[in-house]
């Protein structure tokens, strides 16, 4: 991977500062002249060809997962409900239906 991918990567998926990501990029690329005019240059790379947005855009992203895996949980119960009434009912029937010698 190389360097700025390495920036951009912990740029669009983390909340680090600029100075934590340029400690980060420093500590993986030991020999790398990486400043933290890269780091911003990075982050408004990223800003102009519209993939950052905001500081804020991995808390966006998590807020949305929560959002749909509770949807989706939601969907799940029904669907849980909708089968033990099942069960139930044909477990009534059952009990109804008379045994057939």
């Amino acid at each position: 991977m190389s360097i700025g991918k390495f920036a951009k990567n912990l740029i669009m998926t983390t909340t680090l500062s600029n100075t934590e990501i340029l400690a980060a990029v420093q500590k993986e690329f030991p020999a790398a002249k990486t400043s933290m005019a890269c780091i911003a240059w990075y982050k408004s790379d990223l800003r102009k060809k519209n993939i950052l947005n905001d500081k804020k855009v991995v808390e966006k992203t998590l807020d949305e997962q929560l959002f749909e895996v509770c949807a989706q949980l939601d969907e799940l119960a029904k669907k849980k409900e909708e089968l033990q009434m099942a069960i139930m009912m044909a477990e009534q029937e059952e009990v109804q239906e008379p045994v057939e010698a």
